[in-house]
């Protein structure tokens, strides 16, 4: 498979497994698909090669860690100031879970799981302080869904 090739259903079929279990055997995905494990094999191989599948991950439940407050926030950043720079900074804070470079009012989007409201409260002033922040909206989130 090129970089320039479309991925066919064997692919997508695999895609979507791999997304529901990370941890799906490559013996599994073979029986499920009713695919040879040496085509499992290649066609993953070639997935992560062409950054497809550019890694596997662990969801975790943040709340059973302790981290009970989830907090979604819209940061504006000043006119000038480098996007990339600051993303990779914030992403450093270990509350941080995901962050995003948007479109609209603002430039970045970001999760973070606090322990608390005050470690919520915390993190929002740690971030309001960064010179190249211009504003940041925090929301808490009830219930997420996915």
């Amino acid at each position: 498979m090129k970089k320039h090739d479309i991925v066919d259903e064997i692919d997508l079929k695999i895609i979507e497994l791999l997304v529901n279990n990370s941890r799906l055997s490559y013996r599994d995905i073979s029986k499920k698909l009713n695919i040879g494990l040496a085509t499992v094999s290649r066609r993953i191989k070639n997935l992560e090669e062409n950054r497809i599948i550019k890694k596997y991950t662990t969801v975790l439940d943040y709340s059973k860690l302790g981290k009970k407050c989830l907090l979604c926030c819209f940061i504006q950043i000043k006119s000038g100031s480098n996007v990339e720079k600051l993303a990779q900074q914030i992403s450093m804070y270990e509350d941080v879970q995901n962050i995003c470079y948007i479109a609209g009012d603002f430039e970045l989007s970001i999760i973070a799981n606090c322990s608390d409201q005050e470690e919520a409260m915390n993190f929002v002033s740690q971030i309001s302080k960064i010179p190249e922040v211009n504003r940041v909206i925090p929301h808490t989130v009830f219930k997420q869904y996915k």
